[in-house]
């Protein structure tokens, strides 16, 4: 895929602080980053997000977002499936960039895929696309319950998970 490139021509360059999107984050402060091309679309996720006091990172390209994911890992990535100017989902760069994290990392990252073409909470088109949470377009009026609600059952589908994880010391 032609995100190899970008990837690559990102780890090359040399390090920016600028790059860097926070400098320290409090423990138990949310992170999100939201990649959406559309202005108003973005302003009114970040707006949202930043009322539910998640520190919020904006991306309008896919190079932008691999250097923001290249030195945090964020709580949340909200993503539209046409970001960067894929046709599909599955030309999108950045989630395929997300699929390829490793597990002990992408765990720690809830990922939001805005769709055109899947239904809302379509959890085997979800899975299929590495994402947790796909919100169709046509349900962005109710953005923050439908996040809300599928936060709330990945942590429900994780929790024994993360206790025996912390029990060993490992989390």
């Amino acid at each position: 895929m032609g995100g190899d490139n970008i990837l690559e021509k990102i780890s090359s360059e040399t390090y920016n602080a600028a790059d860097r999107p926070f400098d320290f984050v409090e423990k138990g402060t949310q992170t999100a980053l939201v990649c959406n091309s559309d202005e108003t679309a973005r302003s009114m996720i970040t707006g949202l997000l930043k009322t539910a006091e998640y520190l919020v990172t904006e991306s309008v390209t896919v190079e932008e977002t691999l250097r923001s994911m290249r030195f945090h890992v964020y709580h949340l990535v909200i993503l539209d499936e046409a970001f960067g100017g894929a046709v599909d989902a599955g030309q999108n760069q950045v989630l395929d960039y997300l699929s390829h994290l490793t597990m002990a990392v992408r765990r720690n990252t809830f990922v939001v895929l805005l769709s055109r073409t899947h239904r809302t909470s379509d959890n085997m088109a979800a899975f299929n696309l590495s994402a947790n949470l796909i919100i169709n377009d046509s349900n962005m009026t109710d953005f923050m319950a439908i996040l809300d609600h599928g936060i709330s059952e990945n942590q429900e589908f994780y929790r024994v998970f993360r206790e025996s994880m912390m029990r060993l010391g490992r989390l």
